[in-house]
């Protein structure tokens, strides 16, 4: 009888065990349910407990909980709860969030303290320069930029050359949560549109629509109306600096006659008495290809502003000779220049890897001039502007324009050559030791400079091999 008792009390005991677990399991599925709700509403900090609530279980039953495995991530809005940071004060809707910072060298420390939002005012004409090596996190703040101006800014349209095959991927959400929790983020996929050359979009389709079907596929030609010197030489590759004197009065013919169309450039090129009837042959012939082609013709921009989208000119350095990047960067320039001047339209231009268009600019003083223009035109035409590139030298005439410089980490070679444009020698100093997303922000117009680390885009990323 007393054996049986026993066994008796066995079944009631591990019902209650029983029940005691299934407890613990809903209250961490409620628990989790909650992150999860919580985490619906992007602006509002999550409040997460690390652990379950405890269990108050019988005295008489000697029974421990185990130790469950942590939850894993199982979908972009699950974020490390040690990883959860308050921001400091609240970013005005002018302000575009690019970080923390880590430190104040020069300044007045009661702006803008240890720890707080390093931001950019542009309420006023931006223009920024990021300088910095290979690896450092250059495309990683161009697309911080990207995505705040398409966040805040509604009204501003935004172009990006891109000769990486780096902004389709914004079309993704980031996979690196954790690091976005701790500046207060979620991650996010943008609406992109690749604009390329038809041969570019044939090779690149299937590859691009990969990322995401929604990427919008866009053919890019070079429009009649955009024609100027620089760019009639790339198309029709005589592009010796000698030879401009003779095309500027046929061009200067061109517009005057107000015909802009295939007929019309023969007719322009017939009456530069200057030019030998071979080299016009030649030209004429060139162009009648590239007509067959598909890359001069009618462009209509009024397409591109039906949807607001993210507009990448997908000019890829691997498939392309230099004289064709550097054809397509004078015409970048040219085009989005006229868009802000004639349809009167706020851009937001990016020029990533500028080193790939200005290897020109020792030789080809013209093409250095267009492609700058972006800096030294784009303030009265209302054109916020950032050039990133990782050979500073190539790009001094436009630092008098800067009104914001990131400085990256940089090798030791790049640092003595890009060792004009810096401020000062403690800045070059403190640019030495940078890890990697972490950059010397120098705003001019509040006269502080700090070393700030970048927040990650929100938009996928390549994850990087080395820390």
């Amino acid at each position: 009888m007393r054996l049986f008792g026993r066994r008796s009390q066995q079944p009631k005991q591990r019902r209650q065990i029983a029940l005691d677990k299934n407890k613990v399991r809903q209250l961490r599925l409620m628990s989790l349910a909650t992150i999860r709700l919580s985490n619906r509403r992007q602006n509002i900090r999550l409040s997460i407990s690390s652990r379950p609530p405890s269990v108050r279980l019988p005295t008489k039953v000697k029974y421990e909980i185990p130790n469950l495995p942590p939850v894993r991530p199982f979908s972009p809005a699950y974020f490390s709860p040690s990883a959860v940071l308050t921001r400091v004060e609240p970013i005005e809707r002018n302000e575009l969030y690019i970080g923390r910072i880590v430190r104040l060298i020069e300044g007045e420390p009661w702006v803008r303290t240890v720890s707080s939002d390093a931001t950019i005012d542009v309420s006023r004409p931006a223009r920024m320069l990021i300088v910095g090596s290979s690896g450092s996190g250059k495309t990683n703040l161009c697309k911080v930029l990207v995505e705040e101006y398409f966040d805040k800014t509604k009204d501003r349209h935004i172009f990006i050359l891109d000769n990486e095959n780096e902004y389709a991927l914004m079309a993704r959400k980031s996979i690196n949560y954790e690091t976005l929790a701790k500046f207060g983020l979620t991650p996010k996929s943008y609406p992109v549109r690749v604009i390329a050359p038809p041969y570019v979009l044939r090779d690149y389709k299937e590859m691009l629509l990969s990322i995401s079907p929604q990427i919008e596929l866009m053919n890019l030609r070079i429009d009649w109306k955009l024609i100027n010197t620089p760019i009639l030489q790339y198309l029709t590759g005589f592009t010796d600096t000698k030879i401009a004197p003779y095309l500027a009065p046929a061009i200067e013919n061109y517009i005057a006659a107000g015909e802009f169309s295939h007929k019309g450039l023969e007719i322009a090129l017939d009456s530069a008495e200057a030019l030998s009837p071979k080299i016009k042959r030649a030209m004429i012939q060139r162009i009648d290809i590239l007509v067959k082609e598909g890359i001069l013709g009618d462009f209509d921009p009024t397409a591109i502003f039906a949807e607001r989208k993210i507009n990448v000119f997908l000019i890829p350095a691997a498939k392309l000779s230099f004289e064709e990047i550097t054809l397509w960067a004078v015409f970048f320039s040219t085009f989005v220049r006229r868009l802000a001047e004639v349809e009167g339209i706020p851009l937001f231009v990016v020029l990533d890897e500028a080193r790939e268009y200005a290897r020109a600019a020792h030789q080809r003083k013209v093409t250095k001039s267009e492609i700058g223009s972006i800096f030294t035109k784009g303030r009265k035409r209302d054109i916020d502007a950032v050039i990133s590139t990782n050979v500073a030298e190539m790009l001094s005439d436009i630092v008098p324009n800067v009104t914001h410089s990131f400085y990256l980490r940089f090798r030791a070679p790049s640092m003595i050559a890009g060792k004009k444009i810096y401020p000062s020698e403690r800045v070059r100093e403190e640019v030495e030791s940078l890890p990697r997303y972490h950059a010397v922000f120098d705003d001019s117009e509040r006269d502080i400079t700090a070393v700030v680390e970048i927040r990650p885009a929100r938009s996928f990323t390549p994850p990087q091999r080395r820390s």
